[in-house]
């Protein structure tokens, strides 16, 4: 007699068990290109208005005089920094809602 006949199924394979649907890929993917641009125009906002927001700080090494722009290089920093909370930020509520809505986890006795 087979293990597996026509009338029961056969175990999924780890495979199958952690597929993740598409659309979370996607999701994924648009919030890498999604959070530094918002990163950048706020990065932006928070040097251009640095006269009204007093604790904005400029550091004076950062300016490069030479260019166009001489604010760039505080704009990229202020951009990382900021790119870096929002992104931990997101990663802190998706562990949140993950250990709140998720499955439960395993116990001793739980097959792997």
């Amino acid at each position: 007699m087979p293990k597996y006949n026509q009338y029961s199924n056969a175990p999924t394979t780890k495979k199958e068990k952690q597929k993740i649907h598409p659309v979370w890929r996607g999701i994924g993917c648009v919030m890498i290109v999604v959070i530094p641009v918002f990163a950048f125009f706020i990065a932006d906002f928070l040097v251009k208005s640095h006269e009204s927001l007093r604790w904005v700080l400029i550091p004076q090494s950062l300016i490069a005089s030479k260019l166009p722009n001489p604010l760039i290089w505080v704009t990229i920093f202020y951009t990382v920094i900021i790119a870096l909370i929002l992104f931990l930020t997101m990663g802190v509520i998706t562990f949140v809602i993950d250990r709140f809505f998720g499955p439960p986890k395993r116990g001793p006795y739980d097959v792997k």
